[in-house]
């Protein structure tokens, strides 16, 4: 008896926390930056917070008793002639196994073109039954996005140190036979026919030793310290890396630089990278009529060195949005989006902006950088 008289006083002391009232949990449940839904056994949604039925595009209400796959599934496959097809499960959706286990359920599932990770928890009952599950739903498309550019950036780091390898091993070669062809140019006794062949000999080996050049200086990185660039000096190099992709897309490129130099305080292979990655943004919108047409142009205006890129590709619904990362008009599986979300950023940098528009028969790209001034001068 001592020990219970004991035990009451105890208890006694003990400080229980207060219950929370059932207004501040409707309030989480409600304003949780989640979307959760309770579902029976069956599948039917029995309760959703505003969170989910914004998920579905439709109002709480008109969700509740219908199963989830209903409203929230997967992009649903074409029916077949003749025949309404009714709605099933997801096939990669998972609650059935905490509904059948009783166990905490994770996993990822489609939803059109986003990506949702789902936490499915059973309802267990005092008696040990399952009763339903609470599905915690998070959209982590752009978390999955971030994650693949990180490998791919990756990728391309390791891409880049072998093309600078290669292309270092390649000069010694591209030396050889360039010094070699000015030697044999400098013979007067060779047939006229050799002689017409050597010429395309040594031009193509310059060329090729001048792509090399570009590949080294693409792949090199820059330091911190900004320097004296011609923008009209990074547009032809440019061009030069993106030849064989412009030929082959049948694309036609017009060249209008400004005939002085115009230079900005900057880092050549990022400009350079900002060319590239508009450029190939027009050869993708061109890809789809087979040709086309690509204009390029510099020129000054006031205190400023203006790049505008213009092609005769379809327009852009909504061009303000093109440089938020993630953004794009293209395929799923081809394109990140971050092409121009990371040209905007490097032009941002350089004290610059970038614009898109669409203009009379295409869309037009405008670069505008501030002008050395000593440049203005000159």
């Amino acid at each position: 008896m001592p020990v219970i008289a004991e035990l009451d006083d105890s208890l006694a002391t003990l400080q229980f926390p207060e219950a929370v009232p059932l207004t501040e949990w409707r309030a989480l449940f409600h304003d949780s930056p989640l979307a959760i839904a309770y579902v029976s056994p069956d599948l039917r949604l029995v309760r959703v917070n505003g969170r989910f039925a914004m998920l579905c595009g439709c109002m709480a209400g008109e969700v509740l008793g219908r199963h989830c796959y209903e409203v929230c599934g997967e992009e649903p496959a074409a029916p077949s002639e003749g025949a309404a097809a009714a709605p099933q499960p997801c096939p990669s959706c998972r609650v059935a196994e905490t509904l059948q286990a009783g166990a905490v359920v994770e996993f990822d599932r489609p939803h059109g073109r986003s990506i949702l990770h789902v936490v499915a928890s059973p309802v267990i009952e005092r008696w040990g039954e399952v009763t339903g599950a609470v599905l915690m739903i998070a959209d982590v498309t752009s978390e999955r996005a971030q994650r693949q550019q990180v490998i791919e950036a990756q990728r391309l780091a390791t891409v880049g140190t072998m093309t600078s390898g290669v292309a270092h091993e390649l000069r010694n070669p591209l030396t050889s036979i360039l010094g070699f062809a000015q030697l044999l140019r400098r013979r007067t006794d060779l047939p006229e026919g050799a002689r017409a062949q050597l010429e395309r000999i040594w031009t193509e080996a310059q060329r090729c030793d001048h792509i090399v050049s570009n590949l080294l200086k693409f792949t090199r990185r820059s330091g911190r310290a900004k320097a004296p660039v011609d923008v009209n000096r990074v547009v032809i190099e440019s061009l030069d890396l993106l030849r064989h992709p412009l030929q082959a897309g049948g694309v036609q490129v017009h060249q209008a630089l400004h005939p002085q130099p115009l230079q900005v305080m900057g880092h050549f292979c990022e400009l350079q990278q900002v060319v590239q990655n508009i450029v190939k943004n027009a050869l993708d919108a061109l890809s789809t009529v087979r040709g086309g047409n690509v204009t390029l142009r510099t020129l000054p205006r006031d205190a400023s060195v203006l790049m505008e890129f213009e092609n005769d590709g379809p327009r852009i619904a909504e061009p303000h949005k093109l440089f938020q990362p993630f953004f794009t008009t293209k395929e799923p599986g081809k394109g990140t989006g971050l092409g121009l979300s990371v040209s905007d950023a490097i032009v941002r940098d350089h004290g610059g902006r970038i614009e898109a528009m669409n203009a009379p028969g295409g869309v037009l790209f405008r670069i505008t950088l501030p002008r050395i001034p000593s440049a203005e001068a000159s």
